[in-house]
């Protein structure tokens, strides 16, 4: 495998003032932003995960706007690593495996192209090696090098020990999605249909599975079973999305109830993701949530910002729109701070 290492465009340090929309007590926490920068020669710069060494993978869109994306590592010491073209991370794990998709670009009959995923691993001592399953698209992998994600006709799987598990759906018209997996082996799926508003149900390794909400998503999970996702609130009255946490005893949601996804949380339940954009403010909003502190953060309320991942030293890393060029994306690590 060939590798490049690129040296960070730039770094800037600061203690910025987040809003806080909600906080319970006198003493509301402050937001260390670090910007990172974008990758060199691309427009678009994208984090999807971010592990407990501060190592962040992620993918970059090319200028000319092919559709193919050069996938990366960053590091403190070493700034970008290219670990592949026409290549998608989807997750990183704290023993610096990477997991995601390549694609092998087909010609059809008319001339267009298009992907077939391939799903693999990478570390920096194997390099990239193909998962042995056909079709399956890795979302998540966790430090034990599970894998978590679809196979097949849009249903969910898992690698778990070099056992395959497969979830499909019942009911028409219907698919579902392996979208996490922590340590433990316990696989988030969701579900849905038409005319069906989604459930999470939670595989663990042994034992039965476990329903743990309807009409919501769940998009992680921790060692203590503690699910982030969004509720969805669909009915002829109200339609709106609000971002939520699941644990065995019931759903969560903050006090605010902003409209929104939960995408990630650490050990401690630090949950992180965006709010939508509104009619007076299209921008997405990247936010964190304490549950424990009952607080509520806005990460970046200036510019168009998500919250894409959170490690147990409480590092978030997301991303934030640019100036220069044009709808530019550059990625940013935010720290609670208290």
């Amino acid at each position: 495998m060939q590798k490049c290492l690129v040296a960070v465009l730039a770094i800037v340090s600061g203690v910025l003032s987040p809003h806080t929309m909600y906080a319970r007590g006198q003493n509301p926490s402050r937001v260390e932003t670090t910007l990172i920068g974008s990758f060199p020669g691309a427009q678009l710069t994208f984090p999807v995960a971010i592990n407990n060494h501060g190592v962040i993978a992620g993918n970059a869109q090319n200028l000319n706007f092919t559709g193919r994306d050069a996938a990366f590592l960053w590091t403190p010491d070493d700034g970008f690593q290219v670990i592949g073209d026409d290549t998608v991370l989807t997750d990183l794990n704290d023993r610096g495996d990477a997991t995601g998709y390549r694609c092998r670009w087909v010609t059809g009959d008319d001339g267009s192209t298009s992907c077939v995923p391939r799903g693999f691993i990478w570390n920096q001592r194997t390099g990239l090696v193909d998962i042995d399953v056909d079709g399956m698209i890795p979302n998540a992998i966790n430090n034990r090098g599970d894998v978590a994600g679809t196979c097949g006709n849009l249903q969910a799987c898992a690698l778990r020990g070099g056992v395959l598990n497969a979830w499909p759906c019942e009911l028409e018209d219907c698919s579902t999605e392996a979208t996490a997996i922590n340590d433990r082996g316990d696989v988030v799926v969701n579900r849905g249909a038409m005319n069906f508003i989604g459930e999470v149900t939670v595989y663990p390794l042994r034992g039965t599975p476990i329903l743990f909400a309807e009409g919501s998503g769940g998009a992680d999970i921790n060692n203590a079973r503690i699910i982030a996702g969004s509720f969805y609130e669909l009915t002829p009255a109200r339609s709106r999305i609000t971002a939520a946490l699941w644990t065995r005893s019931g759903g969560v949601r903050p006090p605010s109830e902003p409209e929104g996804l939960f995408v990630a949380l650490n050990a401690r339940a630090l949950s992180v993701g965006f709010l939508f954009g509104t009619n007076e403010d299209f921008r997405s909003h990247a936010i964190a949530w304490d549950a424990k502190r009952d607080e509520l953060l806005e990460l970046a309320q200036t510019v168009e910002s998500q919250a894409v991942d959170v490690n147990d030293r409480g590092q978030i890393v997301g991303y934030m729109q640019g100036d220069q060029p044009f709808w530019s994306t550059q990625i940013a690590i935010w720290t609670v701070r208290r």
